[in-house]
């Protein structure tokens, strides 16, 4: 499968879980260049900006932590700097 292909179907995933189940979605994406990319497409599928947030080392772990404070219902786009860092409540899937 092609990347353009996998970037197609991981959108319609998170969208599927976000928008129609309302949950918090963490997504691993090999750097920043696809977090940015994945970030533009969810914009222009309809998500807010401020639902949207990208984790990823060059951020330093405070900043992480604040960005994935609980209480908000959003989708994280991260690296995988993230499945080690952070727990991140109410992700579910």
């Amino acid at each position: 499968m092609q990347t353009q292909d996998k970037c197609a179907e991981a959108l319609k995933l998170i969208l599927f879980f976000f928008q129609g189940k309302g949950r918090s979605v963490l997504v691993f994406l090999a750097g920043k260049g696809e977090i940015a990319d994945m970030k533009k497409r969810l914009q222009q599928a309809g998500l807010a900006v401020d639902l949207l947030e990208s984790i990823h080392a060059d951020i330093g772990i405070e900043e992480m932590q604040r960005r994935t404070q609980g209480g908000h219902t959003k989708v994280y786009l991260s690296t995988s700097v993230g499945e080690t860092s952070l727990t991140i409540p109410g992700v579910v899937v």
